[in-house]
């Protein structure tokens, strides 16, 4: 597939620590402009990229942040049978990943397409998912940068537990 190829040999995984710098410096900039400087921020993400019929017209008036290159297989752990990727990476690319290694997410949406960052963020429903759960239940930690440019890691028995039960449901 050429899209794995694209986007997964131009970026190198161990970067990933590089990209979320540049995004906290992104966050930190826009805390340092003056308060009246500053709009609502999201993703620079494209509205038509994402599976959802609304209009996205929001982010012509807010601080986009660039995240497109957060499409990376970060590690697969098979000894605690988990993997570390980030939110842009799809069902598509992290399922031609995983079944010739012998493994299969949990939940497995039939969309390649979506993310599976957007999926665990709106309730990610599969046909599995009356056996194995909501995809964001399979989700161990999340790695998030706060509103003020803290990296911070998230699970569901940490001080940010409360983040960890509320960013499926946050829809991104």
């Amino acid at each position: 597939y050429i899209r794995d190829v694209l986007f997964l040999s131009s970026l190198d995984p161990a970067e990933h620590d590089q990209r979320v710098q540049r995004v906290q410096a992104a966050v930190i900039a826009r805390l340092e402009r003056p308060e009246s400087e500053r709009k609502f921020m999201c993703t620079a993400r494209a509205p038509w990229m994402n599976l959802s019929t609304r209009f996205a017209s929001y982010k012509k008036n807010s601080d986009c942040i660039d995240v497109a290159d957060f499409r990376n297989i970060i590690s697969l752990d098979e000894e605690n049978l988990t993997v570390t990727l980030e939110p842009l990476v799809d069902v598509g690319t992290i399922t031609r990943y995983l079944v010739p290694r012998g493994y299969m997410l949990a939940t497995t949406l039939e969309i390649e397409e979506a993310t599976i960052g957007g999926l665990a963020m709106a309730v990610g429903m599969t046909t599995a998912s009356h056996k194995y759960g909501l995809l964001q239940e399979t989700v161990s930690e999340y790695e998030v940068i706060l509103g003020n440019g803290r990296v911070v890691k998230v699970t569901k028995d940490n001080e940010f537990s409360d983040l960890y039960y509320t960013i499926p449901w946050s829809h991104g």
